[in-house]
């Protein structure tokens, strides 16, 4: 065995230095060699503090089992908790290398058998080496949770900052540079990418979609679908969007405050997303409480009756802004100046491609301002500064939810409806039984005549008089009559 330990040396040719030890050099014992491993942990992961001043985390919380509160940190492009995980192997495989120094340390003990000896040298090498290569591979992705408790000791509340909740005149920053991913899905669909404007406490609007059109149904499709979401006030919420996100993988996030004025950020977040990550033909835009034939849609798309290059869906023509301070749609003159509004879609539903998706991202980022009423602003004002061409498909939307009820009720006459969107009035239950009947409509209904129209023949109780629903489009439609 004692060749063993020659054999580097035939090779090389041993310097003949006389070195001697400074008197006030004492040889490091193993455990402080281990304590300065765990110390440049501590001061290597520092620097990530840097990045997190630069651009902070939000600070929620979560309850353990036994109904422990505890601080957690969500960061841009940390996806349904990640970096958690990442932080706990960083920090085991750091104490792997620290073992691996003590195993080494072991050594060098004169009574200790050549051949045991071999093993620790192998075992402690492996050690160090794996807890070097895969800590430099973490290193990158980790935070200190020590200074997530630094930030909670210090009740720093990064979460209600007001910095997230942005008006249209009080950044420097362009519009993109504002929008970043907290939660960020994949996307591997080639046709058509589903994007639907939700918050964080409309999680049961988002259970009536996925059980309407459950995600297997709709990979078979061809068929992504992607909730948006801007951050929870409530600090309870956190957990729930995050198991959310974990057990459907259709949550995308951004780190700006759930808050209508926020609704064109979150608009822009979708396109950003869709138009970066997928390879789809084509982009639709739905709200969470929108009933959707999407039979007819992959149909319509499928025909070719859709222009490309265009944004198609309910046109909005010459409407005024709203000057009434106590109105919902209430816009300043410094928010928007002039007195009509270009023409632009209904954000219930339209269609478009990612390449008008891409190019309405891309001219946003020319505007420090931005105007809040989303679909105004995304199909309006951007819409007009690239020329593009609105498509009108005011036929194909229902204006009240018993129309689409109407539908369902002439199942048994085997005719199609006219609709292939529109308002669920609340009933969240609309979704699953539209689908099932525009499902079974697709093989064994017949288009209606003119005469069959459902706008004609559907007949509701006089209490129960048709009515427009509270919609964005419509509410514009109504305030200006």
């Amino acid at each position: 065995m004692e060749y063993i330990y020659r054999l580097p040396f035939l090779a090389l040719e041993v310097p003949n230095l006389k070195l001697k030890k400074p008197s006030w050099f004492v040889k490091p014992s193993a455990m402080i060699v281990f304590s300065f491993i765990l110390l440049s942990y501590f001061l290597v992961t520092g620097g990530i503090i840097y990045d997190v001043i630069v651009e902070p985390p939000s600070v929620g919380s979560t309850t353990d089992e036994h109904g422990h509160t505890r601080p957690v940190a969500f960061m841009p492009y940390r996806v349904n908790g990640q970096y958690i995980m990442e932080g706990l192997a960083s920090s085991f495989l750091f104490t792997l290398g620290g073992i691996g120094f003590i195993v080494l340390d072991q050594t060098h003990n004169p009574s200790t058998p050549k051949l045991n000896r071999i093993l620790l040298i192998c075992v402690g090498f492996i050690s160090v080496i794996v807890s070097f290569i895969t800590c430099w591979v973490f290193m990158r992705m980790k935070l200190p949770t020590l200074f997530i408790l630094f930030l909670t000791i210090l009740k720093i509340d990064l979460r209600n900052n007001t910095k997230y909740l942005y008006n249209a005149n009080d950044t420097n920053e362009n519009i993109s540079s504002i929008i970043k991913f907290v939660i960020k899905p994949k996307c591997d669909i080639n046709f058509i990418v589903w994007i639907v404007t939700s918050s964080a406490n409309d999680a049961a609007y988002r259970t009536a979609l996925r059980y309407a059109y459950p995600s297997e149904m709709l990979k078979s499709l061809n068929v992504t679908r992607i909730f948006l979401l801007g951050r929870p006030k409530e600090e309870n919420m956190w957990k729930y969007i995050l198991k959310e996100s974990q057990k459907y993988n259709d949550l995308l996030q951004g780190d700006f405050l759930e808050n209508y004025k926020n609704l064109t950020l979150k608009h822009l977040m979708g396109l950003k997303w869709a138009s970066s990550n997928c390879k789809a033909n084509f982009l639709i835009k739905t709200d969470n409480d929108i009933v959707l034939d999407i039979f007819e849609i992959l149909k319509l798309l499928q025909e070719k009756k859709i222009e490309e290059n265009t944004m198609s869906g309910y046109i909005l023509r010459n409407m005024k802004p709203i000057r009434i301070s106590n109105n919902k749609w209430f816009a300043t003159r410094e928010d928007f100046p002039g007195e009509i509004y270009p023409d632009f879609l209904s954000g219930w539903f339209y269609i478009t491609n990612l390449k008008v998706a891409q190019l309405l991202v891309n001219t946003s980022e020319k505007f420090k301002n931005f105007f809040w009423i989303d679909d105004v602003f995304v199909s309006g004002i951007l819409r007009q500064k690239c020329d593009i061409k609105l498509k009108e498909l005011n036929n194909f939307y229902a204006t009240d939810y018993r129309y689409l009820e109407c539908c369902i009720r002439d199942k048994k006459k085997k005719l199609k409806c006219e609709f292939i969107a529109g308002p669920d009035g609340g009933k969240k239950e609309l979704h699953i039984k539209f689908r099932k009947f525009s499902e079974y409509c697709q093989w064994n209904c017949y288009k209606r005549m003119k005469e069959q129209l459902v706008s004609k023949t559907c007949v509701v109780p006089y209490e129960e008089e048709m009515h427009i629903v509270n919609s964005k489009a419509y509410v514009y439609y109504v305030q200006n009559l």
